[in-house]
């Protein structure tokens, strides 16, 4: 069991690290935004799109791998966050939830070596860590959701 201290630390810290990821999303996103037209840009014809994202070299890889890597990890920040202080340490959930919950966002967050390798080529990427990865943690939702829906009112409340 934790104590009122820990779980009052690990509650504000959790909270600075989601701040500062959400803040960071919001940065690389609006940068991303003001200098791609993203996401209307994805409305244009390829040969439109392809061309504008050539003209934009290594600096426009580097604020989309920004955008995009720091939208991955905030998922993968909550759902670890999620398993491992509301299903695992609470257990208002079954202990297994929160273990898949675990599983499944190591597996996404190994998918994200793909992402990493569009702006260095030669990193190592897991190619199924993307199928997997995304599939897990979709039916890892899904079984959560559906966990709440028939789970047993609380005595407490």
């Amino acid at each position: 069991m934790m104590n009122e201290s820990n779980g009052t630390a690990l509650r504000r810290t959790t909270g600075a690290l989601f701040l500062v990821g959400a803040l960071a999303f919001a940065t690389a996103a609006s940068i991303l935004s003001a200098t791609f037209d993203w996401p209307d840009i994805l409305r244009e014809p390829a040969d439109v799109v392809l061309t504008r994202f050539g003209a934009g070299g290594a600096s426009l890889i580097w604020i989309w791998f920004a955008t995009t890597w720091t939208c991955q990890l905030l998922g993968i920040g909550w759902s670890v966050t999620l398993s491992i202080i509301i299903i695992i340490r609470s257990r208002v959930l079954p202990r297994w939830l929160g273990v898949t919950g675990l599983i499944v966002s190591v597996l996404y967050l190994l998918n994200q070596g793909d992402i990493v390798a569009t702006a260095h080529p030669g990193f190592p990427v897991f190619d199924l860590a993307g199928l997997i990865g995304s599939t897990g943690w979709g039916l890892w939702v899904a079984a959560l959701g559906a966990m709440l829906l028939v789970r047993p009112k609380s005595r407490s409340t």
